[in-house]
């Protein structure tokens, strides 16, 4: 009996233990996310062999899940190959390529830098990846840890690059500034000058003649109030100046006697000036190329009022004089020698006459004196770097002219250029003169010399003048 083995209820036999299944026997856990999964290895073996695709109604007969299951899964929830890795032996997976290497959540920072994390093939700095966790992150999708599936991280804005200084550039820009200021000033100038010169039909229709030739005039405006009261009636002409610019460059001055006796076209032989207040501008410019045979291509006239602004403009100029002077009739005091002039006593020391020895003569002398010291003035360096200085003596000078209408503030420069030129070379004076007290009914002439007059003139529009030729006249 005690032998005998009882039989033991198979509710109280000892349990044998379970074997744990292979890894090639053991079923995946299921979960909403297998069929997806299924789905997707389907496709992928079907790639890989050639084999036929399931069509749509056996992808809708495999996929049971709800809507609000397919819309995605949680992040939480395993995906299906992490699933299938729990019964596999991990050191045998295959190692996904290191572009697409699994992002390990939460890893943490190193000695205070920022983990770098791979994001398509490329890495950017990983600071957080909690949603918005830092001002101007944005949400960047990437690829599941095991490939498939979604999500997101979000992936701080990248910083604005700093700004490299480029002292060159900033200096190239502010030399192209400078530039365009330098050439539109002038430009500026010349058009706001121009505007303001007064301009009467002067020009005849004579042929031209070689060369450039300006004829400037300085009216003594007796109706105006500068007028001097010596008897004479109407308007005269103190100052009757030919500037000629030769076709090889040559500048020539030559200052002709108010009181030349000359033939007047339509009135005859007279004095010089009588021209102007028979005919005006045009008349005297007809009688100036009958006499020397030069074609006038440009008229400027100054009158005495604005002759006296133009010298204030410049802060007055320096004029020299051998002797004293107390002269009613032009109503300059001038003590002998070198002396400061403001606008009135130099237009008084240009048109002293009778009490010069000289008479026409010095008075023609003194007047290229007083133009050109208000030209050297004008150029100065002080006027170039002044531009308050250069409106001021550009727009006095512009409305105390009157032109022709081709001429402009343009013209007006080139003339004071062409002055200056002549005084450098010394090729101003006055023509050959044989008698300064010539008898004629309009009274005392002056009488150019005959016999050298004509090769005088000549040689002024060749070109072939030479100081010399001013010496003998002086």
């Amino acid at each position: 009996m005690g032998d005998q083995k009882k039989d033991i209820p198979p509710s109280f036999q000892p349990s044998q233990p379970r074997q744990r299944p292979s890894a090639s026997d053991a079923k995946p856990a299921r979960s909403r996310h297998t069929t997806r999964g299924r789905r997707h290895d389907v496709e992928r073996r079907s790639i890989k062999t050639g084999a036929a695709q399931p069509n749509n109604s056996d992808r809708q007969a495999h996929d049971q899940r709800t809507p609000r299951q397919r819309v995605g899964r949680r992040e939480d929830s395993p995906s299906p190959a992490q699933s299938r890795s729990q019964y596999s032996n991990r050191s045998q997976r295959q190692q996904p390529p290191p572009s697409y290497a699994p992002r390990q959540r939460g890893q943490a920072q190193s000695h205070g830098q920022p983990v770098r994390r791979q994001l398509h093939g490329a890495y950017i700095p990983a600071r957080s990846t909690e949603p918005f966790a830092e001002q101007g992150s944005y949400p960047v999708p990437t690829k599941g840890r095991d490939g498939g599936g979604s999500e997101q991280v979000f992936a701080p804005a990248a910083p604005r690059p700093r700004r490299r200084r480029r002292p060159l550039r900033r200096a190239a820009i502010v030399l192209v500034i400078l530039l365009i200021l330098v050439l539109a000033w002038p430009v500026g100038l010349l058009w706001w000058a121009s505007s303001k010169i007064n301009h009467v039909e002067a020009l005849s229709d004579s042929a031209a003649t070689p060369g450039t030739t300006y004829l400037l005039s300085g009216s003594d405006e007796r109706d105006g109030d500068y007028s001097v009261n010596d008897g004479t009636e109407g308007r005269r002409s103190d100052t009757i100046i030919l500037l000629h610019k030769a076709s090889n460059g040559q500048t020539s001055l030559v200052s002709l006697p108010r009181d030349t006796w000359t033939e007047i076209p339509g009135y005859g032989h007279s004095k010089l000036n009588a021209s102007y207040a028979w005919g005006g501008e045009k008349l005297l410019v007809e009688s100036v190329e009958n006499l020397t045979g030069l074609h006038v291509d440009h008229f400027v006239e100054v009158g005495m009022g604005g002759f006296t602004r133009i010298v204030d403009a410049v802060d007055g100029v320096e004029l020299c004089l051998d002797y004293a002077v107390d002269d009613p009739s032009s109503n300059l005091t001038w003590p002998g020698g070198c002396h400061h002039a403001d606008g009135d006593t130099a237009l008084a020391f240009a048109r002293m006459r009778y009490a010069d020895p000289e008479g026409d003569i010095g008075r023609a002398a003194r007047q290229r004196q007083v133009m050109s010291a208000v030209l050297d003035n004008a150029l100065s360096g002080d006027t170039i770097i002044n531009p308050i200085r250069q409106v001021r003596v550009a727009g006095s000078g512009a409305a105390a002219v009157t032109t022709d209408p081709d001429t402009s503030a343009y013209d007006l420069g080139k003339i004071a250029l062409g002055v200056r030129k002549a005084s450098k070379d010394g090729l101003m004076g006055a023509p050959p003169i044989s008698n300064l007290g010539l008898p004629t009914a309009a009274g005392l002439a002056v009488e150019l010399d005959p016999d050298k007059i004509d090769d005088f003139f000549a040689r002024l529009r060749e070109g072939a003048l030479t100081p010399t030729d001013f010496e003998k006249n002086q």
